[in-house]
């Protein structure tokens, strides 16, 4: 019985390592490609996990603060009109005792680094993104499917009018607020694993940050899109 114990541990961890391996293959694969239809580094500014997942879908450097945080919902149009200058302004850090990890404010912008474990990293990786920021490409999400936004904040959105943004919308959003600024629609919940599959098929990728062209795909886009997504997941 030992023996055979053994021998199934052994199978078990070759098959993880086969399995393993093969997800880096198509990672690798999936990067190769990104890497050769968007040849620029971007600067993705977003206020969730948007961000930190289009930069790993296309294996790109994290050049933008907003990875590993949110930026609080009622806040976050505050943020995008202190974009220009960002680096100008202090982020102070308040101990919250309903959160385990560091909360910031910048000015009246409240932000949670939920993935970092203290301050000082916070504030570090803040600063050194703080500096990569590309403002020539620069590319800006929102997503009004979360429920604390109100006409007001999509009437500010829709008054800045960003060039390169995209907003995220839903049925829902779009009944409550009627027209918004470069709006991509999502059938999706508003969760990590679906959102970030889904807003990668909504659009194609390579032409928003090679062009600035934010459109909807057509057959044979989406069909890319799809194959493309394939190897992410």
């Amino acid at each position: 019985m030992s023996r055979f114990r053994n021998y199934f541990k052994l199978i078990s961890f070759k098959y993880n390592m086969f399995c393993y391996r093969l997800k880096q293959l198509r990672f690798n694969l999936l990067h190769w490609i990104v890497s050769k239809i968007i040849s620029k580094n971007v600067t993705i500014i977003a206020q969730d996990f948007i961000a930190a997942a289009l930069y790993q879908f296309m294996g790109k450097k994290y050049n933008s603060p907003t990875i590993g945080l949110w930026v609080s919902t009622p806040d976050y149009i505050s943020f995008l009109k202190k974009l220009p200058n960002l680096r100008t302004y202090k982020l102070n850090f308040i101990h919250e005792k309903d959160f385990d990890y560091p909360v910031g404010y910048l000015e009246d912008v409240k932000i949670g680094f939920q993935h970092y474990e203290t301050e000082e990293v916070a504030l570090s990786k803040w600063n050194n993104r703080c500096k990569r920021i590309d403002y020539k490409n620069l590319f800006v999400i929102i997503d009004f499917r979360y429920q604390w936004y109100e006409k007001e904040d999509v009437r500010q959105w829709n008054l800045m009018k960003l060039k390169n943004s995209l907003a995220i919308v839903n049925k829902g959003t779009m009944d409550k607020f009627g027209d918004v600024h470069n709006k991509v629609e999502l059938t999706s919940k508003l969760d990590y694993n679906n959102t970030r599959k889904e807003i990668m098929k909504r659009f194609v990728f390579w032409k928003w940050f090679n062009s600035f062209n934010l459109k909807t795909p057509n057959f044979i886009q989406s069909i890319a899109l799809n194959l493309l997504v394939k190897l992410y997941s």
